[in-house]
């Protein structure tokens, strides 16, 4: 059986072996007849693209043929049109005397060459006969052009021998005053004969001056002779010019013509003659007339000599010159000098002759200067003695100013080191601490500028009442300290400017300060209010004891001394998240308190009014997330009021408290859009947060201005809140904090926002939406 087993197990084998080879020879038969007919195929593919390709070269052929043909004909129509064009260029440059030639040429062209312009025989034809047209167009208008031409020649010719004959007779006119001028030019040249040469020097003066004045009235007519010639060359020279120019007909033999090139020459000649009788006139006049002075003059001094001249011996002796130095210089001559005289300029005890008078007078000047001088020299050290006495005097009170200078630059000094200390010491101190220090630099800055002032004023002082001498000096020193003092006031502006920044900065510190209190202040009132249920009205009434309606100091203190805490956390330990008790914030001081409670008493009453404090415990949030504003706290019983919309602010009254089915935070809100009251979730039990703070944070879009009262004509504010109240720009980008909502007022439809400024805690009244829709603040 086993045997049977095996045997049937091969014959399985073999009949498996053989149905593969069967298999295996069906499909070789199948995959050969597959490649036959793959084959057959592609050798008919071969086929057809060849005979595609035999098709292909036989239409190129033919297309070929086809434009070389039409190339050939389009040539010689091209050669037909170039022909005519040939000829039709010529009746550009066309003439009258060649018009007939090219007409005639241009249809022999057309007959021969239209029938092979082919298809643009038509607008061969219609070119040739349009540039036909043309041309004798032109040649009409040029024939009309040369007629016009010709007459406005003859016109100008016309013209041109009238204005000739008018320039003739006006230059026989001018030549008839130019001869009149020359005659009258003679006349001068004739009387002014004696001033040309050096006779004019034997007449007296009296007869020259009387020859003079007759030779000026003589050239004063022939200067009015020559002023007619010149008179007439200016009104009438245009006219007369067309002398010079060229003829248009010549002149007839025997007439004289002018020309004013000519008159003009012969007019300069008589005025360049009778200036120069008149300068040589005028020349000789002055030579005369000091030649006869020195006559006066030497007729003088032998006057003089004979006055003094006693004895009439022509000699001065020395008693007669003494008396002549002092009856004409008012000068004591010293007999030294008169001795000395007598040695230089006498050579002799005789005395001074009359010829050596002259040297004698000039000597006697010389010996008056010299006294002069040696008074003058006296007067002078005298002067220097009295200057330099007083030069020392000075030195000493310049002393004692620059004293007054060196203690004004030590106060200022001592501002600049302060006030440059400010900003150091401002880091660590509290913003109570940093006012302090601005009033003392504050202190130290008037102290300075009142040294500068008198430091100035005695350095002014110093040139009042000196000698001129002295002004020269006394600039240089006083200079010296006015470069000191002119300093002052540039170092006492830069440390002003430093303690206005420690100012300015002690007032941000202090509303950072105020808003840390207020913060901690209103999360203790938030967490009492919370911890007791109470809604803002029951919180209110929980502080304000004896129900006046505000809150007294005592009952502010009180309320927080006994108010609900929030319990302090335990010391964290290793892996416990509990806070950290050094993280946690501790409760205001009574001091911070007093100074919250004053911030809030705008009207210095000793108590926070209603209003003011509903106003700061209200709590304003924002919509992060699109959510709904419900009807009851449960969500399950609740109705839908209306959708809340991302951006909008709420004003939440009440809670947060759990909700017990969700387990999520829910609060009672006012949506400050349309003031409807709800329930809202603030965040969602997958974690989605629908409600964040900062809503009461607004944002400046567009510059405005802090204001002091709602109203903007200012009314409604008493006098103690103006003063706590700003009225300042707000800087576009620029956080406020919300302290009243938005309200309308009515009179300009403004909506208006009372507000704290984060930046210096400014606090006033400002524009959120313009009455056109303009924002200018929004929520943050």
């Amino acid at each position: 059986q086993q045997m049977m087993a095996q045997r049937q197990a091969q014959l399985q084998q073999q009949q498996l072996q053989q149905q593969q080879a069967q298999a295996l020879q069906q499909n070789r038969q199948k995959l050969e007849e597959q490649n036959r007919q793959k084959m057959q195929e592609q050798q008919q593919r071969m086929q057809q693209m060849k005979q595609q390709q035999e098709e292909l070269q036989r239409r190129q052929a033919e297309e070929r043929q086809m434009r070389e043909m039409q190339m050939m004909q389009r040539q010689k129509e091209q050669a037909a049109c170039l022909s005519i064009r040939r000829v039709v260029q010529k009746l550009r440059a066309v003439t009258q005397e060649t018009f007939d030639g090219i007409q005639q040429e241009l249809l022999e062209v057309l007959q021969e060459q239209l029938a092979g312009c082919g298809s643009q025989a038509e607008a061969m034809k219609q070119e040739a006969e349009n540039q036909l047209q043309q041309a004798r167009q032109r040649l009409e208008q040029l024939e009309e052009q040369r007629k016009k031409m010709e007459e406005q020649r003859a016109e100008l010719e016309k013209n041109k021998k009238e204005a000739e004959a008018k320039a003739q007779e006006l230059l026989k006119e001018l030549a008839t005053h130019v001869e009149a001028a020359e005659k009258a030019k003679e006349s001068v040249t004739e009387q002014g004969a004696v001033f040309a040469d050096k006779s004019f020097l034997e007449l007296k003066f009296s007869d020259l001056e009387s020859k003079a004045e007759a030779l000026q009235e003589t050239a004063k007519e022939a200067k009015e002779k020559i002023k007619v010639c010149t008179d007439q060359v200016l009104a009438k020279g245009v006219d007369m010019r067309v002398s010079d120019m060229p003829q248009a007909t010549p002149p007839v033999e025997g007439e004289e013509r002018f020309k004013l090139s000519a008159l003009l020459g012969r007019i300069n000649e008589c005025t360049k003659a009778v200036d120069k009788t008149l300068t040589d006139a005028k020349l000789a006049k002055e030579k005369s007339l000091k030649k006869d002075e020195a006559q006066k003059k030497v007729q003088a001094l032998d006057v003089i000599f004979k006055k003094y001249d006693g004895d009439t011996d022509g000699f001065l002796s020395r008693k007669e010159v003494e008396k002549y130095a002092k009856g004409e210089y008012k000068f004591d001559l010293p007999k030294a000098v008169v001795e000395e005289l007598f040695k230089v300029v006498v050579g002799s005890d005789k005395g001074v002759k009359k010829a050596d008078f002259q040297r004698l007078k000039i000597a006697v000047g010389v010996a008056r200067e010299q006294a002069k001088d040696e008074k003058r020299k006296a007067d002078r050290i005298e002067k220097e003695k009295h200057l330099a006495k007083l030069k020392e005097e000075l030195t000493e009170k310049i002393a004692e100013v620059g004293k007054e200078v060196d203690i004004a630059d030590g106060k200022v000094a001592k501002a600049e080191e302060d006030c440059q200390g400010l900003a150091t010491k401002a880091k660590e101190a509290s913003a109570e601490e940093t006012v302090e220090l601005a009033t003392g630099a504050d202190e130290l800055i008037k102290e300075a500028k009142e040294a500068s002032a008198e430091a100035k004023k005695v350095v002014t002082a110093l040139s009042e009442g000196i000698e001129a001498e002295l002004k020269v000096w006394l600039i240089g020193e006083q200079k010296k300290m006015e470069f000191r003092t002119g300093r002052f006031d540039m170092r006492i502006t830069k440390a002003n400017l430093l303690a206005s920044k420690c100012r300015e900065d002690a007032k941000k510190k202090a509303a950072e300060e105020l808003g840390a209190i207020q913060k901690k202040a209103k999360k203790m009132l938030k967490y009492h209010q919370k911890a007791k249920s109470l809604k803002n009205e029951d919180l209110f009434a929980a502080v304000d004891t004896d129900k006046d309606d505000k809150v007294s100091e005592k009952e502010f203190l009180a309320f927080f001394a006994s108010c609900e805490k929030e319990p302090k956390a335990e010391k964290k330990e290793d892996g416990d998240d509990k806070k950290d008790p050094a993280e946690e914030e501790e409760a205001p001081t009574d001091g911070e308190l007093k100074r919250l409670l004053a911030k809030l008493d705008e009207e210095e009453e000793g108590s926070i009014p209603k209003e003011t404090f509903m106003n700061f415990i209200r709590t304003y949030m924002k919509v992060a997330k699109e959510t709904v504003l419900t009807s009851e706290a449960g969500i399950k019983d609740s109705k839908t009021l209306r959708r809340l919309e991302v951006g909008e602010a709420v004003e939440v009254l009440e809670g947060p408290v759990e909700e017990e089915e969700v387990k999520v935070m829910r609060i009672n809100a006012k949506a400050m859009k349309d003031g409807m009251e709800g329930w809202v979730s603030l965040s969602g039990n997958t974690g989605a947060i629908f409600l964040e703070e900062g809503a009461h944070v607004f944002k400046v879009k567009a510059e405005t201005i802090l204001t002091e009262a709602f109203l903007l004509d200012g009314s409604g504010v008493s006098e103690v809140a103006k003063k706590k109240l700003s009225t300042r720009k707000l800087k576009v980008g620029e956080l406020v904090e919300c302290l009243v909502w938005p309200n309308k007022e009515e009179s300009s439809g403004l909506m208006r926002m009372k507000c704290r400024c984060r930046s210096d805690g400014a606090t006033g009244w400002v524009t959120t939406v313009g009455n056109q829709g303009t924002v200018y603040l929004e929520v943050a």
